[in-house]
């Protein structure tokens, strides 16, 4: 899963961080997608800053994997800031319980 749009919320919590992005479609019309991501604690320590790294009205890409249920819901593995540095937010692939 790959989207890009624009940051609408942050909650840096524990157990893990949730951000949410809204993503315009081909018709105009525009979907709000939630994102988990790593807690808080990893997150600083591969250079994320609270309130800086991803804030509302930032333009994001995020990739991940799309929930099983939630049809806009998905768990991030990295994403791109505007300027171009890519982050990572989640596991890499095949890490991951079945």
């Amino acid at each position: 899963l790959t989207l890009t749009g624009t940051v609408a919320s942050v909650e840096w919590t524990n157990p893990h961080i949730h951000f949410s992005v809204d993503v315009q479609g081909e018709d105009g019309s525009v979907t709000q997608w939630r994102f988990e991501g790593y807690p808080p604690n990893m997150l600083t320590r591969q250079g994320w800053q609270r309130d800086t790294t991803l804030k509302p009205g930032d333009s994001v890409t995020v990739e991940g994997w799309h929930a099983r249920i939630e049809p806009n819901l998905g768990a991030a593995r990295r994403v791109t800031l505007a300027d171009g540095r890519t982050l990572a937010a989640g596991p890499p692939a095949g890490t991951g319980g079945r």
